[in-house]
């Protein structure tokens, strides 16, 4: 596992037969809001990551982002045709 000096750290993850590349990142949480966290994480039977990933596609929802791999290339999709529509010389 390395650092890139920015808080990140690359490493591999096995999943199932086969293994993918991950990219963690380190992030500070107050110690209060931490707590918290894990008590309503310990209460809905969640794990704190569990939490975490809800909240990060509850954050990347509300700004219109998409969030999985799917709405991405829907997304790409989508800026492909624009592009192509907007160079087109009128006829």
């Amino acid at each position: 596992m390395g650092n890139n000096g920015g808080g990140a750290a690359l490493s591999w993850v096995a999943g199932g037969s086969a293994r993918r590349f991950s990219m963690r990142k380190m992030i500070h949480i107050a110690t209060a809001s931490r707590d918290a966290l894990e008590r309503l994480a310990a209460d809905n039977g969640k794990s704190f990551q569990d939490l975490m990933d809800e909240a990060i596609a509850d954050l990347l929802k509300k700004h219109k982002r998409p969030v999985t791999l799917t709405e991405m290339l829907r997304g790409s999709l989508a800026d492909g045709d624009k592009r192509k529509t907007a160079n087109r010389r009128p006829t």
